[in-house]
């Protein structure tokens, strides 16, 4: 089996190579979805003593979170890069069959300020369906909560989120010690959320 060292710095370096945004989703669903590598590493701590486990469940969270900031960065990234690309030409197109509209370079739908819901389409699209109804894969920011996903879909009568296909899931909350005088910030979980969906 290769060292977490290893894996880390093989997965990394991977994310550094994506060239879009789907290479970098395969990256992420390979490290951290829930049959990824680093997840099924974290499935093996049930099988060490107390003290093992705390130590490789530290680094194996640490891990996690320096993947998951470098594949936010990097899908930053490449989503400007694919928006720019796209105004350069058009980012609409209307299919006459269905009436179906798929939107280009939509980096972040505001659903609610109050509730701070925001959608994150991956690459930017989406697709608009009759009633102001659209289609979408990426990521849900739902207050304190954050899914990751593909086949998701709003509806604008009943102002909902279909959900039916997300692998990952990853919410914040307060830090337990804050400095004094200082309000406490929002950090996320290291808790791995697995088998979201089986």
């Amino acid at each position: 089996m290769q060292s977490l060292d290893a894996v880390s710095s093989e997965i990394i370096d991977a994310i550094g190579a994506a060239d879009s945004l789907d290479a970098l989703e395969a990256i992420r669903i390979d490290a951290l979805g829930k049959k990824g590598r680093i997840s099924l590493m974290m499935r093996d701590l049930g099988g060490m003593d107390d003290e093992a486990r705390k130590q490789a469940g530290q680094a194996l969270n640490k891990v996690k979170d320096e993947i998951a900031t470098a594949i936010d960065a990097k899908q930053t990234m490449l989503a400007s890069a694919a928006l720019n690309a796209r105004l350069s030409g058009s980012n609409a197109q209307v299919s006459l069959l269905n009436y179906q509209m798929d939107v280009a370079g939509i980096s972040r739908i505001a659903v609610s300020d109050s509730q701070e819901v925001n959608l994150y389409p991956r690459g930017g699209r989406i697709t608009v369906n009759e009633g102001m109804d659209f289609d979408f894969d990426g990521r849900i920011n739902a207050g304190l909560f954050s899914y990751w996903g593909q086949g998701y879909s709003f509806d604008y009568d009943y102002f909902k989120i279909d959900m039916p296909q997300f692998d990952s899931m990853r919410f914040k909350v307060k830090e337990f010690n804050p400095k004094p005088g200082e309000r406490a910030a929002l950090v996320n979980v290291q808790t791995l959320l697995q088998y979201l969906q089986e």
